[in-house]
């Protein structure tokens, strides 16, 4: 083989590269960077800058994870779950808590601040697409081959309870369940499952901590605590309901750039957007985050074989729960949790895990013509 032949395979990789999607994500970024842009601390968009060098970094890393074969990250994804798990146990040991934050979410290791949890999330989807993919289909309904994804699932969701995140340890119960039912196990399962979760609700209700019941008091009346619990709905709602319908312009909302809305560069940041762009911006908004579902869908359908469509799809359940949970909890739809809007809001590790996910999902998609 000569020199000149090397480079070919990694050029037909890269022609085989969603660059649709890839165009459609950098372009939700970028509207990300410039609402982040509108944030001026002492006349600098610092924001904005480390976001926009933080999602370049991850661009990168993501077309390079695509390159490699999805069998590496087959092999790894029970070792890269178990890693997920070991961080999380170790967040109430030596976790830290960001100003103004009252729960250990995070981890200090070598100078750079990280939440386990949200690479839980994409490892749980890897582990439960390998292991679907090795189990009988004939047998995956069985009890006894339901046991490990339970176990799976329930592993991490009493550490991240105990946090106490109680936002994310349902959004991890959701993709594990979604992950089950993408694989195919008998809907008898999920109905019963609900059956018990209502069931369970007076349970539930009387071990969650005082501020969880009082988010859900907010939420059914935030006007109940105007400038305590439901101050940040409240702010959230006037900012999105004064937008109008082309918004008030760039830097100039009232509620961001007068600091009413809290949280506005992370979990509130469709909101300061609205408030900026109005009902039209929320709509292209959401109409760019419906292309990647749809255009994730038909990777799906064109791989071949079941891990790289169940890790595509978990790919695409794991970014509907956060855009879903984001949106509606800024609009006052849902209970106020700390979900961020993925690729608009700013943060490294939530950058970072999205971008991971969606290599290996993009990795199993251009090596989709292999069945094993």
């Amino acid at each position: 083989m000569s020199n000149a032949s090397l480079p070919l395979p990694i050029l037909r990789k890269l022609t085989r590269l969603p660059w649709v999607f890839l165009a459609i994500i950098s372009l939700i970024a970028g509207i990300g960077i410039l609402t982040l842009q509108s944030i001026q601390i002492n006349n600098v968009a610092i924001y904005a800058d480390q976001q926009l060098i933080r999602y370049l970094i991850a661009l990168a890393a993501l077309i390079t994870i695509a390159m490699v074969p999805p069998v590496i990250w087959m092999r790894l994804s029970y070792p890269l779950f178990a890693l997920a798990i070991m961080l999380i146990l170790l967040v109430p040991l030596i976790g830290v808590s960001p100003p103004g934050a009252g729960a250990k979410r995070w981890l200090m290791l070598f100078g750079v601040s990280l939440q386990p949890s949200e690479f839980l999330k994409i490892t749980l989807v890897l582990a439960l697409a390998r292991y679907f993919h090795f189990a009988p289909a004939n047998k995956i309904s069985h009890p006894l081959y339901l046991l490990v994804p339970a176990l799976m699932i329930l592993a991490p969701l009493l550490p991240i309870f105990l946090q106490p995140d109680l936002g994310t340890a349902m959004m991890v119960a959701m993709i594990g369940a979604g992950m089950v039912f993408l694989a195919g196990v008998n809907a008898l399962y999920f109905i019963t499952a609900i059956i018990l979760f209502v069931s369970a609700l007076p349970i539930l209700w009387a071990n969650l901590l005082p501020y969880q019941r009082e988010r859900i008091f907010t939420y059914l009346d935030p006007e109940r605590d105007p400038l305590g619990a439901g101050y940040h709905l409240l702010q959230s709602k006037i900012a999105i309901g004064s937008a109008d319908m082309w918004g008030k312009g760039a830097m100039q909302g009232t509620q961001s750039q007068l600091n009413f809305l809290p949280e506005k560069h992370t979990d509130f940041i469709f909101a300061m957007f609205t408030e900026e762009r109005g009902f039209m911006g929320a709509m292209g908004l959401m109409g760019l985050y419906i292309a990647c579902f749809g255009l994730l869908s038909l990777m799906a359908l064109r791989t071949k074989n079941l891990y790289g469509r169940l890790v595509i799809s978990g790919m695409a359940l794991t970014l509907f729960l956060y855009v879903f949970i984001n949106m509606g909890m800024v609009m006052g739809l849902l209970p106020v949790v700390g979900v961020p809007l993925p690729l608009m809001s700013y943060g490294g590790t939530s950058i970072a895990s999205i971008m991971f996910g969606l290599g290996i999902a993009i990795s199993t998609y251009v090596h989709r013509s292999n069945k094993a």
